[in-house]
């Protein structure tokens, strides 16, 4: 899947078949399919259900719906020197879901440079499995604000 930011870079998320079941690759890309940057691998529980640029380009988003992860990608970190970045100082997540508690998310935007909002639901796992993997809320979703932290990871180098 391909998610164009202006003419600058396209974020791409790549299925990568592998035996256990696919893993994905995030990236950006220039606007003719060269690879600018790598910027993290899922494991198999991963995806990109939904992909937003923040409204000024500084920050991708990245949500994997059925696990509620969001993963918050600081872009002008991420295209440092490649001797300088390191993906975990470019790459925050954050988890919505417990091994416990299913909860599943939708509806990712951006409602400023700063701030994410989505929307947020408990499920059942054993009756998703029953309903061949259809997830379906137990109660109706709720709307969630989340504010990107400054500095996005803390104790990142300047």
């Amino acid at each position: 899947m391909h998610y164009r930011r202006a003419s600058l870079a396209e974020a791409v998320c790549q299925e990568v078949p592998i035996l256990e079941g696919p893993e994905f690759d995030v990236r950006l890309e220039h606007p003719d399919g060269g690879v600018l940057r790598e910027l993290y691998h899922m494991g198999d529980d991963g995806g990109c259900s939904e992909v937003v640029w923040a409204p000024d380009g500084r920050f991708l988003a990245v949500l994997t719906s059925h696990v509620a992860n969001i993963s918050i990608i600081d872009v002008p970190w991420a295209l440092r020197p490649p001797q300088v970045s390191n993906s975990h100082w470019f790459v925050r997540e954050f988890q919505f879901s417990t091994e416990s508690i299913r909860k599943n998310a939708a509806r990712l935007t951006f409602t400023s440079t700063v701030e994410i909002e989505f929307e947020l639901c408990e499920y059942s796992l054993p009756k998703t499995q029953a309903d061949g993997g259809q997830i379906q809320c137990s109660q109706p979703a709720c709307k969630q604000r989340m504010w990107i932290p400054s500095p996005l990871v803390a104790g990142a180098p300047p």
